[in-house]
């Protein structure tokens, strides 16, 4: 073998493990690269859960008039179809007077023990007159009251 033999096929040799390792690190950031795109796609098992196909309005472009989602979702809201949360993604107001725990738990700054107080409060004055009554409830203030004031209705 001469001296420009053994040079080539070490000039291959790199080459290949060039190669190799250029296509390692390419499947390594792909992977990665997929995993960042699931990781930022938008959540929401429980729409996608309860609303069918037979529930999303259309709207026709013939007269330009269009109706909001949440004007045919409240019949399904008020049978129980919608979480809490679903509501709220929807524009759909939680009626504090038939709000179940998990309704009012969804609401920002109220957990298990407050949404328990609510409906306490609630059974005890036989259901509330107007959405401040429920600022009677030891717990919510002014400021709780600001954060759910347009989230909440009484129907």
């Amino acid at each position: 073998m001469s001296a420009d033999e053994d040079k080539s096929k070490y000039d291959l040799r790199e080459i290949v493990f060039l190669f190799l390792a250029i296509f390692l690190v390419c499947i390594y950031l792909f992977r990665g690269w997929q995993s960042s795109i699931k990781k930022n796609e938008p959540q929401i098992p429980y729409i996608k859960n309860e609303i069918t196909e037979g529930d999303i309005p259309h709207t026709s472009a013939e007269n330009g008039s269009a109706v909001r989602l949440s004007k045919h979702l409240e019949p399904m809201a008020h049978k129980g179809n919608l979480s809490g949360e679903a509501k709220q993604v929807i524009g759909i107001k939680i009626d504090i007077n038939k709000a179940a725990q998990s309704d009012f738990e969804s609401l920002p700054g109220i957990g298990p023990s407050l949404a328990r107080r609510i409906i306490e409060k609630r059974d005890e004055v036989g259901g509330f007159k107007s959405v401040e009554d429920i600022k009677q409830v030891k717990g919510i203030g002014d400021k709780k009251f600001g954060k759910i004031r347009e989230l909440i209705d009484i129907k």
